[in-house]
């Protein structure tokens, strides 16, 4: 993340952690951490590019590191992919890509920022006063709350 990017977010913490009650913000180095991706070509942009080496490209894009992929094509970058000893450059609109929250967060996507939130509730939440929201979220997350 570029410095000037990083300070702003920074200027911005205090407001964030208390509007969202939330401990502290993290930094990851990439989104793959919050997500898991499955990356295919798009028949529709890359089929009459390649017609019948279609079968090749899917195993090329197959090939390609999902997250490190997921990660460019989420911010709008280009990948190279090679193809029969011949190196093409895909925008982002050559994939299909779907990401997948990983367990325990909520994850949102703009462009090159991923901004996510985790699920997990710790037990001092409803200890020191929080139990109404406790009770709320575990009701949206379709479980039964327990009281202590």
């Amino acid at each position: 993340m570029p410095k000037r990017e990083r300070a702003a977010l920074d200027s911005l913490a205090t407001v964030v952690t208390e509007e969202l009650n939330v401990k502290a913000i993290e930094y990851v180095k990439s989104a793959g951490e919050l997500v898991t991706y499955t990356i295919r070509p798009n028949y529709r942009t890359l089929g009459p590019k390649f017609g019948k080496n279609m079968p090749a490209v899917a195993a090329a894009v197959a090939a390609l590191p999902p997250d490190e992929t997921g990660d460019r094509v989420g911010g709008g970058r280009s990948v190279v992919v090679a193809v029969s000893g011949y190196d093409y450059e895909f925008v982002p609109e050559d994939f299909v890509v779907e990401s997948h929250e990983r367990e325990g967060f909520r994850v949102e996507r703009e462009g090159s920022l991923a901004v996510a939130i985790s699920t997990r509730l710790s037990p001092g939440c409803y200890r020191k006063g929080w139990l109404g929201n406790w009770y709320t979220t575990c009701r949206t997350l379709g479980k039964q709350p327990t009281f202590r």
